[in-house]
């Protein structure tokens, strides 16, 4: 009854609202493995069928959550651009860069939801939107340095996975530990954005 009292206090959006972000402070305390669609429920202080209820499923939930954080990404490479000197597309290559390493170093557990396709459904009309523009942020800016003579037209391919790659790396070593296993202390997240310049920089002079 306190449960069916709680879920009244919701509006529709409010309480898919409230569910996602249970299960975003689940995932990032307790990791994706142990997540279930009644403890998220429980965190969120609601009926055991509410998940269920707004997601249909598991998936369904992680889904919109993955959706959450790619476009919560987004956010954070735009809010980088924004204390950029300039405008230039190198200035925003490098907030590409660094607002992917700044999410994925402050939101772990979500950010490792992104890779998890097998967790997720990839067709889902939201969650294909919000992948693609993350990804259009990478790949337009390296067209645009291309466009500008800082990249080979030919190379920008090349260009966008390996920076991808750099980012993606550069992310997963810091989160889970592994640099500060060998660089103990300069490994953290003011280390990994020193990295994102100096890579930046070195492609663009590169070419």
């Amino acid at each position: 009854a306190l449960n069916e009292t709680k879920n009244s206090q919701y509006h529709h959006g409010d309480l898919r609202r409230a569910l996602l972000d249970a299960a975003a402070l689940l995932v990032e305390r307790d990791g994706l493995g142990t997540l279930s669609l009644r403890e998220v429920a429980r965190e969120a202080k609601v009926s055991h069928g509410a998940p269920r209820h707004h997601f249909g499923s598991k998936a369904g939930l992680l889904t919109a959550l993955a959706t959450d954080a790619f476009e919560a990404m987004q956010a954070a490479i735009v809010e980088e651009a924004g204390k950029q000197k300039d405008r230039s597309p190198k200035s925003f290559f490098e907030a590409v860069g660094l607002g992917y390493v700044r999410y994925a170093v402050n939101h772990p557990g979500m950010y490792s939801l992104l890779f998890r396709r097998d967790l997720v459904d990839p067709t889902e009309e939201g969650y294909k939107r919000s992948s693609d523009a993350a990804w259009g942020m990478l790949n337009e800016t390296v067209m645009a340095l291309s466009e500008v003579g800082f990249i080979d037209k030919k190379e920008t391919p090349m260009i966008a996975a390996l920076s991808w790659s750099v980012a993606h790396g550069l992310s997963l070593l810091t989160t889970e530990g592994r640099l500060a296993d060998r660089f103990p202390k300069l490994a953290d997240e003011a280390f990994a954005r020193r990295v994102v310049k100096m890579y930046v920089s070195r492609i663009v002079q590169a070419n």
